[in-house]
């Protein structure tokens, strides 16, 4: 599906140079660099799926574990987010959260009201 949606992209997205111009500096790069900058992030399903095959975690805490190493790797490896400037963390866990909070705060009465 990937490699359909990059075909597809390259034959008739709106940007063709742009992504042209990036998939030659891709490959510029070389497979080693771009394997190095992304061996953290190529982990993560590794980590997930030794741990259900070997026994060590059930697939619900390995799900836990997925989203702890992802949000270790984005704090620390590649710091697209962090805990000062525009990117603050506790903001953005505080209005990521507000929408499930409240359907969880509105689901026992609605299913108390419908259910006799």
């Amino acid at each position: 599906m990937m490699a359909y949606a990059v075909i597809f992209c390259i034959t008739k997205g709106e940007d063709k140079q742009r992504i042209r111009a990036k998939m030659s500096e891709l490959r510029g790069n070389g497979f080693l660099k771009l394997f190095a900058d992304s061996f953290f992030a190529l982990l993560c399903p590794i980590i997930v799926l030794g741990g259900i095959y070997s026994g060590i975690v059930t697939p619900t805490e390995a799900a836990c574990v997925s989203v702890f190493y992802a949000l270790f790797v984005s704090l620390v490896v590649y710091r697209p987010i962090s805990f000062e400037g525009p990117d603050l963390l506790p903001g953005q866990l505080c209005q990521d959260l507000r929408r499930p909070g409240l359907s969880c705060w509105l689901s026992p009465p609605l299913s108390a009201a419908c259910c006799p």
